[in-house]
C-alpha cells in the first residue's frame, strides 16, 4: 500500500497485511449503499484483465466515506493463476 491508499482506507500497510481485501478496501454503491465486494473476484468471473469502475464510495477505517473512481488490473502468474491485482485510484 502506498501512502495515498493508507490515507484513503485508514489502514497502514503493516495493519492491512494478512487481512481480507474487503475488510480494507470497503466500497459501496453511493445510491443504494449496497456493498460492492471484492473487485478482483468480479474481474476473474467476468474474464477481463482490467476494469474501470465509476460511482463508488470508499469507506475508511474511521467511517469516513469518499466518492471514488478506480481501475483494477490483474497480472497472470504461472499456469494462468492470478499473481497480483493492482488498484489505481
Amino acid at each position: 500500500m502506498n501512502p495515498v491508499a493508507e490515507t484513503l482506507t485508514g489502514f497502514r500497510e503493516p495493519d492491512s497485511l494478512g487481512r481480507d481485501l474487503t475488510s480494507v478496501f470497503v466500497t459501496h454503491d453511493p445510491t443504494t449503499g449496497q456493498g460492492l465486494g471484492d473487485p478482483t473476484v468480479a474481474m476473474l468471473k467476468s474474464g477481463h484483465t482490467s476494469r474501470f469502475l465509476r460511482d463508488k464510495t470508499l469507506s475508511s477505517k474511521d467511517g469516513a466515506s469518499r466518492p471514488i473512481e478506480d481501475t483494477w488490473r490483474t497480472h497472470p502468474g504461472r499456469a494462468g493463476r492470478l499473481s497480483a491485482a493492482f488498484w489505481f485510484p
